[in-house]
């Protein structure tokens, strides 16, 4: 299971082969469902972007 990033995300966790993620998520990476990609900050890439370290995986089994 991997979960959104957005805190509003309605439904917040998402089976990662359902969203087409296969491996696990990287501790430097966050991840937005399609449904909250577009409420990311302009410029920003769609999916996964980077986050400073020490902060907590979004990935669960």
């Amino acid at each position: 299971m991997v979960l959104c990033e957005n805190e509003d995300c309605p439904v917040q966790w998402y089976h990662g082969d359902c969203v087409g993620i296969h491996d696990e998520l990287s501790e430097e990476e966050e991840w937005y469902c399609p449904q909250c990609v577009p409420a990311q900050e302009p410029g920003e890439k769609a999916g996964a972007k980077t986050i400073g370290k020490g902060q907590k995986k979004r990935w669960a089994n």
